[in-house]
C-alpha cells in the first residue's frame, strides 16, 4: 500500500487521479522501509502555510505512525518522521499504534484517537494522543479510552474495536464512529459521543 491523491470539483461525485508521474496516477508518498512495509491510512491537517499527514506503517513485528509535510496542497510530501512509536512492555498499545482519526481543537492543538494493538493476546483498543504544536510531536494519554465489550459499548464489540473516525462538533463535544466485531459476526459499525468534548474511558456514552 502507497498513498496517492485525486481531486473532485464538483463536492465529491467524480474524482481525477492527480498524483505523481506524467498521468497523475503515481503515489504521492511511497513506502519507506526504514519505517515498514507500506505506508497507509493517511489522514490530512490542513495548515495556512502547509498541510500534516498522519500515517501508519507496519515492519512486520509492529505498527507505527508517522508523519509529513506539504506545502503544495498535497502533491508533493517531505519531513517524513515517526510521530507515535510502540507502547511500552505491557501496554494496550504494546504491539503499535495503526489506524487513527486526528480533529483540531483550536489553534495548534489536536487530538488523535488510535488503534492500538496489545501483544499476546492481539486485542485492539482505543487510545488517544495530544499535540501542542499542530501535530508535530505527540504526547501519550494514560491507558486505553475505549475497550471491547466494556460499558458503554455493546457485546457485538467484545473481540475487536478499532478503526477510529472522530468527529468534533460546534458545539465542543466529539463523535468518535469505530468499527467492531466478535468471533461470531462480521464487522460493524457504531458510534461514541462526548458531550463535554473530553477524551478519557469515562467521558464516552453511548446513543440512543
Amino acid at each position: 500500500m502507497q498513498i496517492g491523491r485525486a481531486v473532485s470539483v464538483d463536492g465529491g461525485v467524480t474524482w481525477e487521479r492527480r498524483g505523481s508521474g506524467a498521468d497523475g496516477a503515481g503515489p504521492v508518498l511511497e513506502a519507506d522501509i526504514d519505517e515498514g512495509l507500506f505506508a497507509s491510512w493517511p489522514r490530512i491537517l490542513q495548515y495556512e502555510s502547509h498541510w500534516r499527514m498522519m500515517y501508519h506503517a507496519f515492519n512486520g513485528t509492529n505498527w507505527r505512525a508517522f508523519t509529513a509535510v506539504s506545502t503544495d496542497a498535497g502533491l508533493t510530501w517531505t519531513d517524513r518522521k515517526l510521530a507515535l512509536d510502540t507502547g511500552a512492555e505491557g501496554a494496550f498499545d504494546e504491539v503499535g499504534v495503526g489506524t487513527r482519526a486526528v480533529v483540531k481543537r483550536g489553534g495548534d492543538d489536536v487530538l488523535m484517537v488510535y488503534e492500538g494493538v496489545e501483544a499476546g493476546t492481539g486485542t485492539h483498543r482505543l487510545g488517544a494522543a495530544t499535540s501542542s504544536d499542530g501535530g508535530a510531536s505527540w504526547t501519550r494519554a494514560a491507558g486505553p479510552i475505549v475497550e471491547p465489550g466494556v460499558a458503554p459499548l455493546g457485546d457485538w464489540t467484545a473481540q475487536v474495536v478499532g478503526t477510529p473516525y472522530l468527529v468534533g462538533m460546534d458545539d465542543g463535544s466529539l463523535r468518535l464512529y469505530h468499527c467492531a466485531k466478535t468471533k461470531e459476526t462480521n464487522m460493524s459499525i457504531g458510534v461514541l459521543v462526548s458531550p463535554s468534548g473530553a477524551f478519557d474511558a469515562d467521558a464516552w456514552r453511548g446513543v440512543d
